[in-house]
C-alpha cells in the first residue's frame, strides 16, 4: 500500500460423505463444474450438491459481496493511495491527484492526524465529511446572500440532495465524496470577498 497487493488463498467447508471437508475456493467451483470426480476434486458435483444444498447460493452471493468490496477500494483508491503516496513521498508527480490536491492532501493530513493513512482512517473520515458538506454549503449560501434564510435554504438543499443521492452510494463511490467541494465554495466566497471590498469592482 499503495500499489501493493497480495492473493490469499480463500477456503471453504463442505459435507463429504457426512464429514467436514476444506477445498480452495477456485478448486471447488471447478469441481462444481466437472461431470464426474478428479483427484483435486473429492466427489462429483451432483454428489457436492447433494450433501450441500445451499453451497450454490453462498458461493453466489460471497463473490456479490467481494466484488462490491472490490469495486469500493477501487473508487476510493483515486483519494487513498495519492493520500498516502503524498504522505510517504510528498509531491513528486508520480500519481494523479484525480479528485484535486487541496481535496486529497487535506483528507491525507486528517487521517494523519487520526493516526495515519489507511483504509480504516479514510472510511472513518467519511461520515464527519458527509455530516460537514452540508454545513459548509449552508456557511457559503448565507454569506453570499447575507441572510439567516439563507443558511438554512443552503443547508435544507444540500441535505434534501444528499439523502436523495443516499449514503450508501457516497460510501461506495468517491465521486459523490463531498469532499470535492470546498474548493468550489472557496472560490465562491473569494469572489464575493473581493467584489464587495473597497475596490472600484463592488456587488
Amino acid at each position: 500500500m499503495p500499489d501493493d497487493f497480495s492473493e490469499t488463498t480463500e477456503l471453504v467447508r463442505i459435507q463429504v460423505d457426512g464429514n467436514a471437508v476444506t477445498i480452495e475456493r477456485n478448486e471447488l467451483i471447478t469441481c462444481l463444474a466437472e461431470s464426474r470426480a478428479t483427484p483435486s476434486c473429492p466427489r462429483t458435483a451432483g454428489e457436492i450438491r447433494g450433501e450441500n444444498p445451499d453451497l450454490l447460493l453462498s458461493l453466489r452471493e460471497t463473490a456479490r459481496r467481494q466484488s462490491e468490496f472490490g469495486r469500493t477500494l477501487y473508487h476510493h483508491g483515486y483519494i487513498l493511495v495519492p493520500a498516502a503516496h503524498f504522505m510517504k513521498y510528498g509531491l513528486d508527480g508520480a500519481v494523479q491527484y484525480l479528485y484535486g490536491y487541496g481535496n486529497t492532501i487535506s483528507q491525507a493530513l486528517v487521517m494523519w492526524l487520526l493516526g495515519g493513512v489507511s483504509i480504516s482512517s479514510y472510511f472513518s473520515l467519511l461520515p464527519w465529511i458527509q455530516f460537514l458538506a452540508p454545513l459548509s454549503i449552508g456557511a457559503l449560501t448565507g454569506y453570499t446572500t447575507r441572510s439567516l434564510l439563507g443558511v438554512v435554504a443552503g443547508f435544507c438543499l444540500a441535505l434534501a440532495a444528499f439523502y436523495r443521492i443516499g449514503f450508501i452510494a457516497t460510501f461506495l463511490a468517491a465521486s459523490f465524496n463531498t469532499t470535492r467541494y470546498p474548493g468550489l465554495e472557496i472560490q465562491i466566497a473569494s469572489m464575493f470577498f473581493i467584489f464587495r471590498g473597497d475596490s472600484r469592482a463592488r456587488i
